[in-house]
């Protein structure tokens, strides 16, 4: 009986009945909390998530959050740009550690490159992206003073299918080279090696 008592609790709620109805038409806080959770569905589906892996050495499994800007049309981010002209992305993490914005961006893609200068907290690297083309810049980020920095960016074709964070190779604690895509003197994309280095 005990086990049939929710089920049974859960099939009155999911009845839509007139008085709930009527509930919900009479009170203005719940309609409004209705439609402003409504109107938010489009901008929770263009959030990007991105796994990390461990990023500040607590053998928890690391999330980062990209929350694009708010849209003139959620549904048609081409059609209006961003409100107010403010293309400006945010980037927050699961594991409480500070969070950064992008600007001039809609969206983007964060990968964990390993903690280079051994201090606790991986280094990343951020893909911001633009309404149209393949052709973006790595930015890449370390945490100093409890604030994400960057130390460095390099080219990258975009549209590639190919996971980003591996064009980083780990040269020193203060030294990686990136793989970097270029264009030659006769147009194709090539690519060629860039030392980056880190700031203390």
């Amino acid at each position: 009986m005990k086990q049939l008592f929710p089920l049974l609790l859960l099939f009155l709620f999911a009845c839509n009945s007139s008085n709930d109805k009527q509930t919900i038409n009479t009170v203005n806080t719940d309609s409004n909390t209705l439609k402003t959770s409504i109107d938010s569905t489009p901008y929770l589906d263009q959030i990007d998530t991105c796994l990390l892996g461990d990023i500040n050495a607590d053998k928890i499994i690391d999330t980062a959050f990209v929350l694009p800007p708010k849209f003139e049309d959620p549904m048609d981010i081409h059609n209006g740009g961003c409100v107010n002209d403010d293309c400006t992305i945010k980037v927050r993490f699961s594991n409480g550690l500070p969070q950064f914005s992008f600007g001039q961006a809609i969206s983007g893609r964060v990968y964990n490159i390993q903690d280079i200068d051994k201090d606790g907290i991986s280094e990343i690297l951020l893909c911001p992206g633009w309404f149209q083309g393949c052709w973006g810049l790595m930015r890449f980020y370390s945490l100093k003073n409890n604030v994400w920095e960057e130390f460095g960016s390099a080219r990258a074709y975009m549209c590639d299918d190919e996971n980003i964070a591996e064009r980083v190779r780990i040269i020193n604690k203060k030294t990686i080279d990136v793989s970097e895509d270029i264009l030659d003197d006769t147009s194709e994309r090539v690519k060629r090696t860039k030392r980056i280095f880190l700031k203390n």
